[in-house]
């Protein structure tokens, strides 16, 4: 079919083929009469297109490039800001490759250059510990976001690049899904050591496995106490600005919502300021004793500081995110639950997450392996007795 519904999906697609060349948009609507519509108008569009090609733009620097793309795509995400960050980071390293500057042409990036920005990144450590970057940081900040700036500018700007990298050279084989949860001991020296404001944003993320970025944005508008709901915007492929997911009330999140009711008239969680700071802009000024929203990175240093005193090693803020899944997956055996919860559009995304542990494997194993379901006489004299005192 040329106009279909693809699956997870509300709105239609549009999916057709001229001269061996195929052409795939999405509608944005959920009415098929409207699809058809489209479909019809982008037929004879495309035929033109085809049969009266553009010619391609000679030219395009790095540095257009990265902010066009910024522009055009990034600020229209939910991940607006952490984009702006990568995309910065990865000028930087491009620039640090012999004969490459922000004015270089795009069409100088071959593989050569990607390999070498590669190595660049492989080398550098991960911020506040003395391990190197991960291939999976590797990979999502240098190759992948490289790869959709160079095709957007050959097939959007139709810029003349050349032939395409080789991009399935320069990704590096990533691990296993991480599975860090945090034990019972772990959770309350934590919040021993945490700052008595910053316990609501990390109780929020263990209770509900949302996003930081959700989680330090979150306003009062999003809150419906009546209803029992949060509503958030996350990430998508498919929705531009990202797309609307509702979080339910659990009754200890009711009561740690209704905990921060008063204290800000904006922002859900928000931090007590320990001094006077001025500046210039009259907005980042802040008052001894006052609240304020959560920065992308001012929480860190004292985040960090609790982890240490607490002596609790190799945890990231995400990590409540894998945290919650696991237990709510261990306590409902529902892995579309964990789906719903954690805002994914396909549930291969929930698998990273909610991965089974070992000993969860282990216990399922044991009770499959009880003396009622051996054999006698297949493992030797002991599987008789082993029998006969379970019975």
């Amino acid at each position: 079919m040329s106009v279909y519904i693809p699956k997870g999906r509300k709105n239609y697609t549009v999916e057709f083929e001229i001269d061996g060349v195929r052409f795939r948009k999405g509608t944005r609507s959920p009415s098929e009469r409207a699809a058809r519509r489209l479909e019809a108008r982008w037929r004879v569009e495309f035929a033109e297109e085809l049969a009266n090609p553009k010619p391609k733009k000679e030219a395009m620097s790095l540095n257009t490039a990265f902010a066009r793309y910024y522009r055009e795509v990034a600020t229209h995400q939910v991940t607006a800001d952490d984009t702006f960050a990568k995309l910065g980071q990865l000028m930087d390293l491009l620039c640090q490759v012999p004969g490459i500057t922000k004015h270089s042409q795009l069409s100088e990036i071959d593989d050569d250059v990607i390999a070498q920005a590669v190595a660049l990144r492989r080398g550098e450590t991960a911020l506040r510990k003395e391990t190197l970057v991960s291939n999976a940081t590797v990979n999502r900040g240098v190759t992948e976001l490289l790869r959709r700036v160079w095709r957007r500018a050959g097939k959007v700007w139709r810029v003349n690049l050349g032939a395409e990298p080789d991009w399935s050279l320069h990704l590096l084989p990533e691990s296993d899904a991480r599975g860090r949860e945090l034990s019972e001991q772990e959770c309350r020296d934590l919040f021993k050591h945490l700052r008595p404001d910053y316990h609501g944003l990390v109780l929020f993320g263990l209770l509900t496995g949302m996003r930081l970025g959700n989680i330090r944005a979150l306003t009062w508008k999003q809150v419906d106490m009546d209803r029992g709901e949060v509503a958030i915007k996350v990430k998508s492929r498919s929705h531009d600005g990202g797309r609307n997911v509702t979080v339910p009330m659990t009754p200890p999140i009711r009561a740690l919502l209704a905990s921060e009711k008063g204290r800000h008239p904006i922002y859900v969680f928000t931090y007590e300021c320990k001094r006077n700071r001025g500046h210039k802009r009259p907005e980042l000024r802040r008052r001894k004793g006052e609240r304020y929203p959560f920065s992308k990175n001012g929480w860190r240093k004292d985040w960090w500081a609790a982890l240490e005193a607490a002596k609790i090693e190799d945890l990231r803020f995400h990590d409540t995110r894998h945290d919650a899944a696991r237990k709510v997956l261990r306590a409902s055996g529902n892995l579309k639950v964990v789906q719903r919860m954690l805002g994914h559009a396909d549930i291969s995304s929930t698998n990273r997450y909610a991965d089974v542990l070992l000993e969860d494997v282990r216990a399922g194993m044991e009770s499959a392996h009880s003396p009622h379901h051996i054999p006698t006489g297949l493992i030797g004299p002991k599987a008789k007795e082993l029998k006969s005192n379970a019975d």
